[in-house]
């Protein structure tokens, strides 16, 4: 399963992209899965504080994206949690992988144009984000993949019928029919689920996406 999580991540973060700059997002600076430049992100994360070490027991990580967007994540969220809510039900519902939930919280500003929502990476102590081999399973850097990438899988390889309905309902609704991007309105703070392998890793540092390192909140 870390494997395919890897594999699902790497598609996430280029159809991600892809989907952002269709959409005409206009922040300044780009992680890999956002808009913008990369080059203006990594300048970015140059002069951003690094997150202390020894703090993956923090819960709650937030820190600041281009153009004055921030980003909230919450983990090891409670399956109860009505964001999580609904995707919990469909997993149960089709027999899906027990996974660690994770929930973020995005927010853009009035004055900034639509953004995006983004995945999450833990690094472990000693590796780097940005030389992350995806098909390296110990490489010590994996993502937390947003959850509507990965409940069409779910279903499996001969899924039941009725379970098409409550997949249509996640994906028209929570996932607002786009299952690798999270288009996050100006003016406004929109949530989103993802999901991670169980259990998290012991993790040194957190990005957003791949260059925005988030520290505890």
């Amino acid at each position: 399963m870390q494997s395919m999580s890897r594999v699902r991540r790497s598609a996430a973060a280029i159809v991600a992209a892809v989907a952002v700059v269709a959409c005409g997002g206009g922040d300044s600076g780009d992680d890999g899965d956002g808009d913008g430049d990369d080059v203006a992100a990594t300048e970015d994360v140059g002069r951003a504080p690094a997150a202390p070490t020894g703090s993956s027991d923090h819960d709650v990580w937030e820190g600041e994206l281009e153009s004055g967007n921030r980003l909230r994540v919450r983990l090891r969220v409670s399956a109860d949690d009505p964001a999580v809510a609904p995707f919990e039900a469909f997993r149960q519902t089709v027999g899906g992988p027990d996974v660690e939930w994770v929930v973020g919280e995005i927010t853009v500003p009035a004055e900034v144009t639509d953004g995006t929502g983004r995945y999450v990476t833990f690094v472990s102590e000693g590796a780097d984000a940005m030389t992350d081999d995806p098909a390296d399973a110990n490489d010590g850097v994996t993502s937390a993949t947003f959850a509507c990438s990965v409940i069409q899988e779910w279903l499996g390889a001969e899924p039941d019928p009725e379970w098409f309905t409550a997949y249509e309902e996640l994906f028209a609704g929570p996932c607002q029919s786009n299952p690798y991007a999270v288009p996050a309105a100006s003016g406004a703070t929109t949530t989103y689920v993802m999901v991670h392998d169980i259990p998290l890793p012991d993790f040194e540092r957190i990005f957003a996406g791949l260059a925005y390192e988030l520290s505890p909140a």
